[in-house]
């Protein structure tokens, strides 16, 4: 009898080893997809790589099924494939680095890494030989598909693990700070490179389907990288203190440690990841529950908006100039700053209304002079069945705002301009502002 107990039990030890990580364990899971970057290529020890430091910071068990050398429309046909389905079933947290790969191909003609660095002694050589600088002719084709592919990829994300906080990094410049000088003439390979570079982060969507961390502007200076192109080294891979930036940069994003601070929000709502994005980056932070509903007041918009910029209320303390906005009104500093930064006025009378709901209208007019200027559209903007409803001091801010992508219109082709804006829209907004402004 012993004998039999005792094979049992070592059987059993035996079969629960051979079961997959993580299998036996309530631990969360954070899962990594995309390309080198994720995946830790050139580095010496694995834990050093970005994924493993955040899982590692957030105490979670990272499970990393990043590629080497993939591209968007590679990580693309995998997520079609269900390659994935159950890992993104299982995730706390999902990272995804992509896109890079995508500009490497064109210019090492297949993926070739020597091609690579004979492209970067071409451009070296035509600028100190005066000859100019070439970027190739299909990156906006380049741009464009990564941008497609990019919108497919969250999108599907999204669907397989929804409410799940799915982080994405941008492109990092690998050559910042890198220079050759020959006599008189030098060459900057970073703003060569820059060239390059930013038409694919400008690739990335602005949506509510997940967050952007901009490693793109961490990565400011030379020593992050394997590059050192004095000793003729080109790899544009991260070293060790790069991964590190990397992953301060995710958690300055969004504290994923605060992601589940708020009750009453179910991943199965349209508006889980924005409501608590926006909770973790302490917008809400007065609410206990959320209610997607409540109408959002022009006083509450600007307190959102100024908590998201991460304005310091200590500073704008005082009298607002409004007589229905006294100094004691949790929303007063920050009405100071929105006024002293030109993004509102009031609304006559010496009054700003602070209680009155935000329309959508009026929305983009505070979104269009928030952003003044740093965001220009691209493209046709968008057409609506009720243009002819939008009043004519606000018809310029709803096109600015819509081709931006940061308030879109309803699924009958309306805009509905006087529709006042609820709790869950201005979460999905403020999302798709953060993505907007994180492009790099």
């Amino acid at each position: 009898m012993k004998k039999r107990c005792f094979s049992l039990i070592f059987c059993l030890i035996l079969l629960f080893s051979l079961l997959p990580h993580g299998f036996c364990t309530d631990t969360p899971v954070l899962l990594a997809l995309g390309d080198s970057i994720a995946s830790g290529y050139a580095l010496s020890d694995a834990s050093q790589g970005f994924p493993e430091q955040l899982a590692s910071r957030l105490g979670m068990t990272c499970v990393n099924r990043a590629v080497a050398g993939q591209t968007s429309g590679e990580l693309l046909d995998a997520l079609s494939s269900g390659q994935h389905d159950a890992a993104l079933r299982s995730a706390s947290v999902i990272v995804i680095s992509v896109g890079a790969n995508d500009l490497l191909r064109e210019l090492s003609a297949g993926g070739a890494s020597d091609g690579l660095t004979a492209s970067l002694y071409l451009a070296i050589l035509r600028q100190l030989t005066g000859s100019g600088r070439e970027t190739p002719e299909s990156l906006r084709g380049i741009a464009d598909r990564l941008a497609g592919n990019l919108d497919a990829i969250f999108r599907r994300v999204a669907e397989l693990s929804p409410g799940t906080p799915v982080i994405a990094v941008n492109i990092p410049n690998p050559y910042n700070g890198q220079t050759l000088t020959f006599g008189s003439r030098s060459f900057d390979l970073g703003a060569f490179a820059e060239e390059w570079i930013s038409p694919l982060n400008a690739a990335f969507p602005v949506s509510a389907d997940y967050i952007l961390a901009d490693i793109h502007a961490v990565f400011d200076r030379a020593g992050l990288t394997n590059a050192d192109i004095r000793r003729g080294e080109y790899d544009p891979h991260p070293n060790a203190e790069g991964h590190r930036r990397i992953a301060d940069a995710i958690l300055d994003a969004v504290p994923l440690g605060d992601w589940n601070r708020l009750s009453g929000v179910s991943a199965s709502d349209w508006y889980c990841v924005p409501v608590r994005f926006a909770a973790a980056r302490t917008v809400f932070s007065s609410y206990s529950r959320f209610d997607p509903g409540q109408t959002v007041t022009r006083g509450g918009f600007v307190r959102a908006l100024g908590r998201y910029a991460g304005i310091s209320a200590l500073a704008y303390l005082g009298q607002t100039g409004f007589s229905d906005v006294p100094a004691s009104r949790a929303d007063a500093p920050y009405i100071r700053w929105a006024v002293s930064a030109g993004i509102v006025k009031g609304t006559g009378d010496g009054k700003f209304s602070p209680d009155a709901p935000i329309t959508r209208e009026q929305l983009c007019v505070l979104l269009a002079q928030y952003l003044a200027g740093s965001a220009s559209p691209s493209g046709s903007p968008a057409v609506f069945t009720d243009d002819y409803a939008v009043s004519g001091w606000a018809r310029t801010a709803v096109r600015t705002a819509t081709s931006l992508g940061l308030v879109q219109g309803f699924a009958d082709g309306s805009f509905r301009p006087q529709k006042t804006v609820t709790g869950a829209e201005l979460a999905a907004v403020l999302l798709r502002l953060h993505n907007l402004e994180s492009r790099g």
